[in-house]
């Protein structure tokens, strides 16, 4: 009983401190010229929230479960939809290399995507913990959720201009043509067309031309609520699930973004997404979900730039997911081979336009990174004294910026990592896993957060809260998960 409360004390110490300074952090209203205390302190919720997990250790070490079957499947028929997934990925290949690109290249494309994942087993499924009362509770949020970013579109906000009008252009644009652009490739914005088709299609099919564009992003958006979901279910239980979703149902930034005919929502979608494939395959050694996990960080190519940072999260997760866990070891190379594949099949044609037009390809990298601006670097030592001095401002920037800074947009008007209890729990949720000794999950979450610190800190006129929408859906799932640790401190 003693450790219960002594975990007890330290998490709600963690949240506590955690939310103290990010709320008095948010109504500096400019992000603080002497950053130390605040990390100091937020360092501290951190190690507070580590203890806890310490201290309410499961007796049995992770991943001592048993390793779950495969579940049977004709031989045949995976190796048919293999090789269907193949030849459909080299017939648009060539699709590509034609001088005239039929947008009907994209149809061939996903259904290889469709049908790579059939080409490897799945684990036999666990019986479900889930109460009704539970999946009650998440549905309903669900409903909350999908309101907040489909009902009255073109009401709030009235007008569509600026990037929105771009992104609606460039989908339109894509569906009546020039043959010659390449539909895997870069467009409005230098952004990715497939992820700006959406918005042709919404205005199409719709009949208003200011809200029609904006619900297939508000659609996206709902989505991104089920996949952090499920990765909040996967890495801290159905109760994880229900947290994560009141932390993300109603976020300023995260709805705002999916109320718009913008781009940025997808990646956290493609982003979490990635994620909770990643851990169904560390925890079960599933060859299919680790071939989702693949094509996920693959679909991140053609979203924002920030969702790029998945391809590198999982090129440093991939020697966990093969070596570290023991329910992959009797299936490591199906495992490897599935991820690599589902990669593949998916980035192809984005990796095929960047051998083709790599400055294109890059583009938005070229616009918005300290690396690509050479201008930029000489004119900041100028005024701030030196390099040293300029890569600490853009840290202090992109990272205690991110609770402080209101964003430029005025119809939002809060810090992009907001309500103050989001961070705090973020924070907990990461340092409760590690204590805990889940240190493949604390790794996995880990990377994605530091990944978009990086890709923020790294921005030229950071801090951007365009980048950090998978920022934002993390946070809500390690939120989630510290909300549950502490639920389950309480004698059931």
């Amino acid at each position: 009983m003693r450790w219960r409360l002594g975990a007890l004390a330290l998490l709600s110490g963690s949240v506590a401190l955690g939310t103290l300074v990010a709320s008095r952090l948010a109504k500096l209203g400019n992000v603080p010229e002497g950053p130390g205390p605040y990390a100091l302190a937020l360092l501290g919720a951190f190690l507070l929230a580590a203890a806890a997990g310490w201290l309410s250790r499961r007796p049995e070490p992770p991943g001592s479960e048993p390793i779950p079957p495969l579940a049977p499947a004709p031989g045949w028929a995976r190796a048919l939809a293999g090789a269907a997934a193949l030849g459909l990925s080299v017939w648009t290949f060539f699709l590509q290399r034609r001088f005239e690109i039929p947008l009907w290249a994209l149809a061939v494309w996903a259904a290889a995507v469709a049908l790579v994942p059939l080409a490897f087993s799945r684990t036999a499924p666990r019986p479900r913990r889930w109460s009704p009362a539970l999946l009650l509770a998440c549905a309903a949020l669900l409903a909350v959720g999908a309101s907040a970013r489909l009902m009255a579109l073109s009401r709030i906000h009235p007008v569509r201009a600026g990037d929105e009008n771009a992104v609606t252009m460039d989908g339109l644009g894509q569906i009546w043509r020039d043959p010659n652009d390449d539909p895997f490739g870069m467009g409005a914005q230098s952004c990715a067309h497939l992820s700006m088709l959406p918005a042709g299609i919404g205005y199409l099919l719709g009949s208003d031309p200011i809200g029609s564009p904006r619900v297939p992003y508000g659609i996206i958006g709902t989505a991104a609520l089920v996949a952090a979901a499920g990765a909040a279910a996967v890495a801290g239980g159905p109760e994880a699930a229900l947290f994560a979703l009141a932390l993300l149902v109603l976020q300023p930034q995260h709805i705002h973004w999916s109320r718009m005919s913008d781009l940025v929502v997808v990646d956290s979608v493609t982003v979490v997404a990635a994620v909770l494939a990643m851990l169904m395959a560390y925890r079960r050694g599933s060859p299919r979900s680790a071939c989702f996990a693949g094509i996920f960080s693959g679909l991140t190519f053609y979203g924002y730039t920030g969702g790029r940072i998945m391809v590198v999260v999982a090129l440093f997760f991939l020697p966990v997911l093969a070596w570290g866990a023991r329910a992959v070891r009797p299936r490591r190379a199906w495992v490897l081979a599935a991820l690599t594949a589902g990669f593949l099949v998916a980035a192809a044609p984005s990796i095929h336009y960047a051998t083709k037009r790599f400055d294109e390809w890059n583009g938005r990298y070229n616009k918005t990174s300290v690396f690509f601006d050479k201008e930029w670097l000489p004119e900041e030592v100028k005024t701030q004294g030196s390099v040293w001095a300029v890569g600490l401002n853009q840290l202090r920037l992109g990272t205690i910026g991110l609770l402080s800074a209101p964003s430029t947009i005025h119809y939002v008007g809060y810090p992009m990592i907001a309500p103050s209890i989001l961070p705090a729990l973020g924070i907990a949720g990461l340092a409760w896993l590690l204590g805990r000794g889940l240190l493949a999950e604390a790794y996995l979450f880990g990377l994605v957060v530091a990944g978009n610190l990086a890709v923020t800190c790294l921005s030229l006129s950071t801090p951007q809260p365009q980048r950090g929408s998978s920022l934002l859906s993390t946070l809500a799932i390690l939120g989630g998960i510290a909300a549950a640790g502490f639920v389950s401190l309480f004698p059931q």
